[in-house]
Protein backbone atom coordinates (compact mmCIF):
# COMPACT_ATOMS: atom_id res chain seq x y z
CA UNK A 1 0.00 0.00 0.00
CA UNK A 2 2.92 2.25 0.10
CA UNK A 3 3.82 2.47 -3.19
CA UNK A 4 -0.40 3.39 -3.58
CA UNK A 5 0.03 6.51 -0.78
CA UNK A 6 3.16 7.86 -2.83
CA UNK A 7 1.04 7.42 -6.16
CA UNK A 8 -1.56 9.30 -5.32
CA UNK A 9 0.58 12.12 -3.31
CA UNK A 10 2.14 12.48 -6.64
CA UNK A 11 -1.21 13.01 -8.35
CA UNK A 12 -2.49 14.39 -5.22
CA UNK A 13 -5.54 16.42 -7.79
CA UNK A 14 -5.81 12.93 -9.50
CA UNK A 15 -9.18 10.29 -8.98
CA UNK A 16 -6.75 7.20 -8.31
CA UNK A 17 -8.44 4.07 -6.64
CA UNK A 18 -6.41 0.99 -6.05
CA UNK A 19 -7.70 -2.14 -7.76
CA UNK A 20 -7.05 -5.44 -5.49
CA UNK A 21 -5.67 -8.20 -8.50
CA UNK A 22 -3.86 -11.19 -7.08
CA UNK A 23 -3.72 -12.39 -10.60
CA UNK A 24 -2.39 -9.40 -12.39
CA UNK A 25 -4.90 -9.63 -14.84
CA UNK A 26 -4.97 -12.78 -15.36
CA UNK A 27 -8.39 -13.99 -14.01
CA UNK A 28 -7.27 -16.48 -11.64
CA UNK A 29 -9.55 -16.14 -8.22
CA UNK A 30 -7.73 -15.70 -4.87
CA UNK A 31 -9.98 -13.87 -2.42
CA UNK A 32 -7.58 -14.42 0.30
CA UNK A 33 -5.01 -12.16 -0.82
CA UNK A 34 -7.43 -9.44 -1.21
CA UNK A 35 -5.56 -6.82 0.93
CA UNK A 36 -7.94 -4.66 2.59
CA UNK A 37 -7.83 -3.32 6.07
CA UNK A 38 -11.19 -2.11 7.31
CA UNK A 39 -8.85 0.68 9.34
CA UNK A 40 -8.03 1.65 6.47
CA UNK A 41 -9.78 4.90 6.41
CA UNK A 42 -7.71 6.59 3.21
CA UNK A 43 -8.09 3.27 1.19
CA UNK A 44 -12.03 3.23 1.91
CA UNK A 45 -12.92 6.88 1.35
CA UNK A 46 -10.87 6.33 -2.38
CA UNK A 47 -13.09 3.06 -2.99
CA UNK A 48 -11.49 0.20 -3.88
CA UNK A 49 -11.98 -2.46 -6.68
CA UNK A 50 -11.67 -6.26 -6.64
CA UNK A 51 -10.70 -8.54 -9.44
CA UNK A 52 -9.39 -12.23 -10.54
CA UNK A 53 -11.59 -14.21 -12.05
CA UNK A 54 -14.68 -13.06 -11.12
CA UNK A 55 -18.44 -13.82 -13.33
CA UNK A 56 -21.44 -14.94 -13.45
CA UNK A 57 -20.41 -18.04 -11.78
CA UNK A 58 -19.52 -16.18 -8.39
CA UNK A 59 -20.22 -13.09 -8.43
CA UNK A 60 -22.68 -13.37 -5.43
CA UNK A 61 -20.21 -15.06 -3.48
CA UNK A 62 -17.64 -12.51 -4.30
CA UNK A 63 -20.06 -9.67 -3.25
CA UNK A 64 -21.06 -11.75 -0.32
CA UNK A 65 -17.36 -11.87 0.44
CA UNK A 66 -16.36 -8.80 0.38
CA UNK A 67 -19.31 -7.21 2.74
CA UNK A 68 -18.77 -10.27 5.08
CA UNK A 69 -15.27 -10.21 5.42
CA UNK A 70 -13.41 -6.98 4.12
CA UNK A 71 -15.45 -4.06 5.14
CA UNK A 72 -18.53 -4.86 7.26
CA UNK A 73 -18.25 -3.23 10.50
CA UNK A 74 -16.52 -0.59 9.12
CA UNK A 75 -17.60 2.99 9.38
CA UNK A 76 -16.17 4.05 6.09
CA UNK A 77 -18.54 0.92 4.29
CA UNK A 78 -21.46 3.64 3.44
CA UNK A 79 -19.38 6.03 1.97
CA UNK A 80 -17.01 3.73 -0.04
CA UNK A 81 -17.02 3.09 -3.58
CA UNK A 82 -16.71 -0.41 -4.14
CA UNK A 83 -17.03 -2.57 -7.19
CA UNK A 84 -15.53 -5.62 -8.58
CA UNK A 85 -13.91 -6.03 -12.50
CA UNK A 86 -14.93 -9.06 -14.31
CA UNK A 87 -13.34 -8.50 -17.97
CA UNK A 88 -12.44 -12.00 -18.81
CA UNK A 89 -15.17 -13.58 -16.85
CA UNK A 90 -18.06 -11.92 -19.18
CA UNK A 91 -16.16 -12.96 -21.74
CA UNK A 92 -16.61 -16.47 -24.52
CA UNK A 93 -14.35 -16.99 -26.93
CA UNK A 94 -12.90 -13.73 -25.91
CA UNK A 95 -15.64 -11.86 -27.24
CA UNK A 96 -17.55 -9.73 -24.79
CA UNK A 97 -20.48 -11.60 -23.80
CA UNK A 98 -23.70 -9.49 -23.32
CA UNK A 99 -25.67 -12.62 -21.64
CA UNK A 100 -23.32 -13.04 -19.16
CA UNK A 101 -23.39 -9.44 -17.95
CA UNK A 102 -26.94 -9.54 -17.95
CA UNK A 103 -26.70 -12.94 -15.69
CA UNK A 104 -24.36 -10.34 -13.24
CA UNK A 105 -26.89 -7.64 -13.09
CA UNK A 106 -30.19 -10.02 -12.51
CA UNK A 107 -28.10 -11.89 -9.60
CA UNK A 108 -27.14 -8.32 -8.55
CA UNK A 109 -30.42 -7.25 -8.81
CA UNK A 110 -32.09 -9.87 -7.03
CA UNK A 111 -29.38 -10.04 -4.31
CA UNK A 112 -30.10 -6.17 -3.87
CA UNK A 113 -33.70 -7.12 -2.98
CA UNK A 114 -33.00 -8.91 -0.21
CA UNK A 115 -30.57 -6.60 1.33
Amino acid sequence: MEAFRKLVGMFPKADIKPLFDFSGGHGVYAPSKWAVHEKDSELLSRGVGFAGGIGPENTINVVRQIEENLVIGSEFLVNTQIWIDMESGVRTEDWFDLRKVEQVIRQINLMMQDH
